[in-house]
């Protein structure tokens, strides 16, 4: 029965062209030898899943490739009768043998979850480097919440294992033992693949343990794709990887290859060594000139156009004329069908999608196409086309807007657009996948700036989860004391009471208004401040100081002339504090404004190129000052990004001090102040309005500029869009 050819979001589907010539070849014989009859293997259709449906150099199968093999189902039932084999493959990196254990494992993991096997992924968690990650992984794919799945051990991640072993009638104790991922492996097996293949659908009929004609890793023998020697001496003279890693990822694929029905091989003769097994046994198939068609060459190379890229010679006669390893080609349509294809077959909103047509069927001049969303109804697709057709083939381009990804309160991680073609007594249809720049990986904003003569360095982590930013900032926090320095020049001469600086002396406040110094120390004692002499931002500072022996030393350099009273830096009343700090940064700067991309065209109530943020602050208690250590004191001196005042009573201060660490200026005067911001009340750099500002009120659309960089550069980390992003109204 014929599959057509199907491009997935993570692989491919495909027939293989119509066999011709006899099944069998004889020769006559010329002498008394015997003729040898023998029917050739030939494969009748393919099936590819590809590296971004595995986790990263493992063999564990990510939940988003339950749609590969839902077309691994599909083209069984349209291929009933012929066995099945998987071949694993690795890219031209690393070692040899190493890349075969890695290839092997990954067509044993396909083989396992079609059979549904789960002593095979058993051995593989132990094998593979399975860990706590891929169980939360399992489990949300099934429906549990885990919480996250950063492989880091909480207590959300707990109660979904406990939950799991509860609904299943295993022993609850919240840890995955063998005995649960059993169950877990069954279940999500069934959630990957819903109908088990029997054994005996396979080419070796599961007769050998491990795996003999079932499923077997090729290693790197047979790359897709050969880099030029420019190209490869560039990756190898460059520290990062990323970009080699990333166009070698064609090379890393695992197929399964359909053969003619009724197919049996002894497996005895099967050429291929087990998964298990090491490479020699591939070596005896190896083409004489395996190296060099694997060589670097002056140009890049792929097996679809040169077909001199596969070091293995019966490898390369299976799959010759796959489309599984020929990407552009398309099976030629058959009589009775449209095919129906989408080029690319996956697009983000913003793209342009052509859909393209073509039939055989006689008299079919034009094709009406009618689009629907699989997902979400009330995303926007085209209205229904009559495309005409030249000789046999049309298309239509629809550029995408307006397709978004919020179902009701979830979000899901593509929409699907349904193109059904019909023509006369023809028909077809084709499925394009939008996916969502919905996940991005932590990246860290580290930049040093300097305002207004003041140094600032700016530090936060940042990732995308579900189109939702999260923002990290943490502090190294040490237990000090905190004073006031005042310059007290022309009032004052020289230095005393241990205070540095001609004209400077330490200060302090006996007033209600603690910030504010009412008196300075002249060397013997605290006196009230000179006559005609008024505190203000530009001459009195705070200062933290550290006990070292019996005297309390000024980070800033001096000592102060008495003794402070010792207290307890985590006792309820300074740990409250310290709470009370991170919950009032996380409601000042969380979801105050959206980001979205400027380019978008989308309607703006559309959830497709729109991000939330959330913003958290955590504080670890060092002993050793560094860099970019917080000295944290007892009273409400005036405080500064560098020294924070535990009693000061307005908690919208540490929010003001964390806003320095997102790389935001002061924005009053005589603080350390960007004089370019103009805009949205700034003046000069200086807004009394705002959380920078004097009086500590609002977070403005210029405060998640760095957010809005960070966006871009985990977008395009993650998915290789350079997009350009603003801060928007919620």
């Amino acid at each position: 029965m014929a599959y057509g050819n199907k491009n997935l979001g993570g692989g491919k589907a495909a027939s293989h062209n119509n066999l011709d010539g006899f099944p069998i070849h004889v020769a006559p014989a010329t002498g008394t030898e015997k003729n040898v009859i023998r029917e050739e293997l030939n494969t009748v259709a393919c099936w590819r899943i590809d590296d971004l449906r595995f986790d990263f150099n493992s063999a564990f199968v990510t939940p988003d490739s339950k749609d590969e093999f839902a077309e691994l189902k599909a083209l069984r039932d349209a291929n009933a009768g012929c066995p099945i084999a998987i071949f694993g493959h690795a890219d031209p990196v690393g070692d040899e043998e190493y890349n075969k254990g890695l290839s092997g494992r990954r067509a044993e993991a396909i083989y396992a979850v079609a059979v549904r096997d789960t002593a095979r992924w058993e051995k593989l968690y132990t094998s593979d480097g399975w860990g706590l990650r891929h169980t939360q992984l399992m489990l949300e794919a099934i429906g549990g919440a885990p919480g996250n799945t950063s492989g880091s051990a909480t207590a959300a991640s707990t109660q979904a294992i406990k939950d799991f072993q509860s609904a299943n009638g295993l022993t609850v104790d919240g840890a995955a033992g063998p005995q649960t991922r059993a169950k877990l492996f069954e279940k999500y097996m069934e959630f990957l693949h819903p109908q088990k293949f029997e054994k005996s659908e396979f080419l070796g009929k599961g007769a050998d343990a491990n795996g003999k004609g079932d499923y077997q890793g090729c290693s790197e023998f047979n790359p897709a794709m050969v880099f030029s020697k420019a190209e490869q001496a560039g990756f190898d003279a460059s520290a990062d990887k990323t970009q080699r890693n990333s166009e070698n990822s064609v090379n890393r694929r695992v197929l399964a290859l359909f053969f003619r029905p009724g197919t049996a091989v002894p497996m005895d003769a099967w050429p291929c060594p087990r998964a298990n097994e090491g490479t020699a046994g591939c070596r005896k198939r190896l083409w004489s000139d395996h190296t060099s068609r694997r060589a670097n060459t002056e140009t890049r190379r792929e097996f679809a156009t040169s077909q001199d890229t596969f070091g293995c010679r019966f490898y390369h006669r299976l799959v010759v004329e796959s489309p599984c390893e020929d990407p552009g080609k398309v099976t030629p349509p058959v009589k009775g069908d449209i095919v129906v294809t989408w080029k690319p077959e996956t697009v983000h909103c913003g793209e342009t999608a052509e859909v393209i047509v073509e039939t055989i069927v006689p008299g079919v001049s034009s094709v009406h196409v009618v689009f629907s969303p699989i997902h979400i109804a009330a995303n926007k697709v085209p209205d229904a086309v009559d495309i005409p057709l030249t000789d046999g083939k049309g298309s239509f381009k629809w550029k995408i807007k307006d397709v978004g990804f919020k179902n009701g309160s979830a979000y899901i991680a593509k929409e699907e657009i349904k193109a059904t073609a019909t023509g006369g007594p023809a028909s077809g249809e084709g499925l394009l996948k939008v996916a969502a720049l919905l996940n991005g990986e932590s990246e860290t904003f580290d930049e040093t700036r300097t305002w207004s003569g003041f140094t600032n360095h700016s530090h936060w982590d940042q990732k995308i989860e579900v189109f939702r930013n999260k923002v990290h900032v943490e502090f190294d926090v040490m237990k000090a004391w905190g004073g006031t320095r005042i310059n007290l020049t022309g009032f004052v001469t020289g230095t005393a009471g241990g205070c540095p600086g001609a004209g400077h002396r330490w200060g302090r406040s006996t007033t209600l208004n603690t910030m504010v110094p009412d008196q300075y120390y002249d060397g013997t004692n605290w006196v009230a401040l000179p006559a005609g002499f008024t505190p203000g931002a530009a001459n009195y500072f705070g200062r933290t100081f550290t006990k070292q022996g019996s005297s309390f030393v000024g980070r800033s350099g001096g000592t102060w002339p008495e003794a402070f009273a010792d207290y307890d830096f985590n006792d309820a009343k300074y740990t409250k504090i310290r709470k009370d700090w991170c919950d009032t940064a996380h409601t000042v700067w969380s979801d105050k404004w959206a980001i979205r991309r400027k380019s978008c065209t989308s309607d703006k109530k559309c959830h497709c190129c729109r991000y939330t943020v959330s913003m958290t602050m955590e504080f670890n208690e060092v002993t050793a000052d560094g860099a970019d250590v917080v000295f944290m004191a007892p009273g409400s001196f005036r405080a500064d990004a560098k020294n924070w005042a535990m009693d000061e009573p307005n908690p919208m201060v540490a929010a003001h001090e964390a806003g320095h660490h997102m790389d935001n200026p002061d924005e009053y005067v005589n603080g350390a102040v960007d004089t370019s911001l103009n805009d949205d009340g700034a003046v000069n750099g200086i807004d009394a309005d705002s959380i920078m500002g004097q009086n500590l009120t609002k977070v403005k659309t210029r405060h998640y500029h760095g957010f809005v960089e960070m966006n871009k550069r985990i977008i395009k980390t993650k998915y290789g869009h350079d997009y350009e992003y603003e801060a928007v109204e919620k």
